[in-house]
């Protein structure tokens, strides 16, 4: 008797088509930021070269907020205890992008809600972070592709909302209120 635990006759390539999927998944989430941040900038400056305009004033963080969004899109797709995704921290102008700061440190700070934890979720989350950090490196701009962490998620649960404990606080109404990025209609 032969038990296969993978659909894949080769367990290896099974792996690896999933990783492939991730890396897929996250250069997805890459060029649907880098297009959006394009698309916030005046016909004649879209056509410049991603070096230069990575560079501007504003265009890293239009990048790092669509990355923002693309990440909670993700995080939802894959987990159906995900109830919403939230950015904070300090942000210029009430966005989900942290400030510049002398020490490196992560850029984006999501706080995900869920119904309850899963070590699956936080795999996926470990593993979209990496994804993501390698497509972000084909972008050869420190403040996007540093060595730096750029992500910061933390996963709360409703039962640490409601007890106001932990990284779940945030959402008591505290100021600067985290920002909503997505959110499962019921």
């Amino acid at each position: 008797m032969t038990i296969r635990l993978l659909d894949s006759p080769d367990p290896l390539s099974a792996t690896a088509s999933r990783v492939s999927r991730l890396d897929e998944m996250a250069q997805g989430i890459c060029d649907q930021a880098v297009a959006s941040a394009r698309a916030s900038l005046g016909a004649e400056q879209r056509p410049a070269a991603l070096d230069e305009l990575v560079g501007r004033p504003g265009f890293a963080d239009h990048v790092l907020r669509g990355l923002a969004v693309g990440v909670a899109q993700a995080l939802a797709a894959n987990d159906q205890r995900v109830m919403a995704v939230y950015a904070h921290g300090a942000a210029p102008e009430g966005g989900p992008v942290a400030e510049v700061q002398d020490e490196p440190g992560p850029q984006l700070h999501l706080l995900v809600r869920v119904t309850a934890p899963s070590a699956a979720l936080e795999a996926f989350v470990a593993s979209l972070e990496r994804a993501l950090g390698a497509s972000l490196r084909a972008l050869r701009h420190t403040r996007l592709s540093g060595a730096a962490p750029l992500l910061d998620i933390s996963i709360v649960s409703d039962r640490e909302v409601r007890q106001q404990v932990g990284m779940a606080r945030l959402l008591a109404g505290l100021r600067p209120a985290p920002v909503k990025l997505w959110e499962r209609q019921s």
